[in-house]
């Protein structure tokens, strides 16, 4: 299942787990600057949605909303009828890429992924390398991330979001910087 926003593009389907996510009346504001007001906003599964707006309108920021990562002042988010906070503080079972993540430099590529899928032991090296060869990085999971280029970052970004098989994805910009057969995988 995916949701993700590219070029603010929406695919949201599941046939194993979230049915809706539902925003009620959301309320957000970075001091006198108001970011959404009384926003609602129902997703449902197998539908696709559209977000489009000027840069620095909060597209990014509703993802982080939706997911947990940032919280609002009023409002309500709402995950197959939980409130987002209540039960838990992130959406269940979510691979997630808003903004670049960090990953160390000196280490390589794969290395990079197998620290970080010790945290929920879910992914396996076998695993990884299958992503890594649909996004055409397999050959420089050898190389040091310092060396990586913006696309070659963008693609350990996709890997780290999928590695864990998520239920829903939620990728921000996810084609920023990748070659045309990246784009197609």
């Amino acid at each position: 299942m995916f949701l993700f926003s590219f070029k603010k593009i929406f695919r949201f389907k599941s046939e194993r787990g979230i049915k809706m996510i539902e925003l009620q009346n959301i309320n957000k504001r970075f001091g006198d600057n108001v970011i959404f007001e009384n926003l609602s906003l129902r997703i449902e599964n197998g539908k696709k949605y559209i977000i489009i707006g000027d840069n620095g309108v909060g597209k990014s920021l509703l993802l982080k909303i939706m997911v947990g990562y940032s919280k609002v002042q009023n409002g309500k988010v709402i995950i197959d009828g939980e409130v987002l906070g209540e039960k838990f503080d992130f959406m269940p079972d979510c691979g997630v890429s808003i903004d670049a993540p960090q990953f160390i430099d000196s280490l390589s590529g794969l290395d990079n992924l197998l620290e970080i899928a010790k945290i929920l032991k879910i992914a396996d090296k076998n695993h990884i390398i299958e992503l890594a060869k649909v996004l055409n990085l397999y050959n420089d999971l050898h190389k040091k991330y310092k060396t990586y280029s913006l696309g070659m970052r963008q693609k350990m970004r996709i890997i780290q979001a999928m590695m864990e098989s998520p239920r829903i994805l939620i990728l921000d910009e996810p084609f920023d910087a990748l070659d045309d057969m990246s784009k197609i995988a």
